[in-house]
């Protein structure tokens, strides 16, 4: 059975670097209003649309511009 993969120089978990207590409490933020563990991914998904802010520019698929105007 193999083993676990090893992990390459500079990547890790997401949560590497912050505080642990911070995260917990964004997560319990984010699903505060779940009914349960299968609404949770919902909610920690819409805190991110509404708190995470991608001020880049791109090219989507078909060469058609994107740019958030938020």
């Amino acid at each position: 059975m193999p083993g676990k993969p090893k992990s390459r120089p500079g990547f890790g978990k997401w949560t590497d670097g912050l505080d642990q207590q911070d995260v917990e409490e964004a997560l319990a933020e984010a699903t505060v209003g779940a009914y349960d563990e299968y609404e949770q991914p919902t909610g920690l998904l819409t805190m991110v649309q509404d708190q995470v802010v991608f001020p880049v520019s791109g090219a989507g698929a078909g060469g058609r511009r994107m740019r958030d105007e938020g």
